[in-house]
């Protein structure tokens, strides 16, 4: 009698225990999906901007030299730095003085920097500007650090209007700056032509005054 009582009573206790671990088990699932699900609507969400359609309202007409210079300091560099060990070997073997070596490798530091100062340079000029009027939504495409192309999706609403700066649209060039971000900023150059579309550019950066443009 004593053991049945003794199993019925355990039995409960583990029913209550595994009906707890459970539930525990189920709240941390629950807690756990949620930012899967957060994490999974920033690229859905990117996914619907890319899709829409684009009326191009900028594009910097050099863009493809900048490209290829900012690629170009990059293999430079690389061959400057596969330099360094072979000319230092070279040295060591008696093949060339240490001039040479010293030479290479200071050239090759100049490399670096000049790849470091120029990729910071390109990575912040914009290469094209689109608008959709009817979503709002601006598309920036600049530059990456390694010469690639980067596209951001930007509100309408979001953007500073350029007379709302201290910047001159004729100057050689002038900032992108956002409201959501006011460290964030990007070239663009207004003053050797590059607006495609003159209305829709001031709909989006503000009415301004640009030497061969119309006022809108």
């Amino acid at each position: 009698m004593l053991s049945t009582s003794l199993c019925s009573h355990l039995c409960r206790r583990g029913g209550l225990i595994a009906g707890a671990v459970s539930k525990s088990s189920y709240q941390v699932r629950g807690l756990l999906s949620i930012p899967r699900t957060l994490q999974a609507e920033q690229p859905q969400k990117n996914q619907d901007n890319r899709n829409q359609n684009y009326d191009v309202i900028y594009k910097f007409p050099y863009i493809v030299f900048a490209r290829s210079v900012c690629r170009l300091k990059i293999y430079q560099t690389a061959i400057t730095t596969l330099a360094v060990p072979c000319a230092g070997y070279l040295a060591h073997v008696g093949s060339v003085d240490l001039d040479t070596f010293i030479s290479i490798g200071l050239t090759n530091g100049l490399a670096i920097l000049m790849m470091y100062v120029m990729g910071e340079i390109f990575r912040r000029i914009i290469g094209h500007i689109s608008y959709n009027p009817e979503t709002g939504v601006v598309k920036i495409s600049h530059l990456t650090f390694w010469g690639q192309r980067k596209d951001i999706f930007v509100s309408h609403s979001d953007i500073v209007p350029i007379a709302d700066t201290s910047d001159n649209p004729n100057d050689i060039y002038i900032r992108f700056l956002r409201y959501s971000q006011p460290k964030f900023s990007l070239f663009m150059c207004l003053r050797f032509g590059g607006i495609v579309d003159f209305q829709k550019f001031c709909q989006v950066f503000g009415e301004l005054q640009i030497k061969g443009n119309e006022k809108a």
